[in-house]
């Protein structure tokens, strides 16, 4: 960890608006998580917004901690939204959804599956009645 990571919370139109400075990894994903949770906690607003104008470097996990505040807030009933990504963090969080999507399709795509997307394998043979 080089530069480390600062919040600072500013309130825009009466929502919470952090502001993320320096490297969002696995040795700082748990000062994001735990300040955004109290921020929703404690906040009455409709919006969550995370400016990363300054974040310097992102991870996999860094990625994951941003993912979580947004299921989050989701579930919280407030808005969410990213602003300001570099374009080095922005192709970081694409990167990531790109590889969910990936990991979600089939293996072995036949005639079966691409009829029934929910069925990942054929299903085995019927035997005939005597």
């Amino acid at each position: 960890m080089a530069d480390g990571l600062s919040i600072r919370l500013r309130t825009l139109a009466g929502s919470p608006h952090l502001v993320i400075a320096g490297e969002v990894e696995i040795s700082t994903v748990s000062l994001l998580a735990s300040v955004a949770d109290a921020v929703m906690r404690t906040r009455a607003a409709i919006e969550l917004t995370l400016d990363l104008t300054a974040v310097t470097f992102i991870d996999d996990v860094g990625v994951a901690a941003v993912n979580a505040c947004r299921r989050q807030a989701t579930t919280r009933g407030l808005r969410f939204r990213v602003i300001n990504p570099s374009a080095a963090v922005r192709a970081a969080l694409n990167a990531r959804d790109r590889r969910k999507a990936v990991a979600k399709t089939p293996r072995r795509l036949t005639p079966t599956t691409a009829l029934n997307p929910g069925m990942t394998r054929p299903r085995g043979r019927r035997r005939r009645s005597r």
